[in-house]
């Protein structure tokens, strides 16, 4: 709430002061924001280890932006140790609830054949749901394959 600004004036200060609060009541938002915090160093020291160990609080109670962000770690190695099966299936489960960006690193893995073979279709068919919630590089990236699709 206070990271974003949602209801109240953005202050990040506030929202670190009380994330630990809310996440011990098991508030899901709370561990994601406080991981996040830790990981990028938002008002914190960054840690990205320290980061991680909170995302997984959250990820049990299907925060899509914490399972997307946990796949992200895993693909590349911030704060765990660099594993893409994990990160694909982290990146799914975020997909699965509709998650944009979960939807767009599938699309990347399919096309670039990360931890999996390379499924053009695949591809696009997640691109496709990405660019569907407005994500610019998955639309830049369609035109790219309907012209080479197209013979272009």
């Amino acid at each position: 709430m206070y990271l974003l600004g949602q209801a109240v004036k953005p202050d990040l200060a506030l929202g670190i002061k009380y994330w630990p609060l809310a996440a011990k009541q098991d508030h899901n938002e709370a561990w994601h924001c406080l991981g996040l915090a830790y990981h990028r160093g938002y008002g914190l020291e960054k840690d990205p280890a320290k980061g991680v160990e909170y995302w997984p609080l959250a990820a049990d109670q299907n925060h899509a932006e914490t399972l997307v962000g946990l796949g992200a770690a895993y693909h590349e190695g911030l704060g765990l140790e660099q594993d893409l099966t994990l990160s694909l299936k982290y990146f799914r489960l975020g997909a699965q609830l509709g998650n944009e960006t979960g939807y767009f690193n599938l699309g990347l893995a399919y096309r670039d054949g990360m931890g999996l073979k390379k499924d053009l279709a695949q591809a696009t068919h997640y691109f496709e749901l990405a660019a569907k919630q407005s994500n610019p590089i998955a639309i830049e990236i369609l035109l790219e394959i309907n012209g080479q699709t197209n013979g272009q």
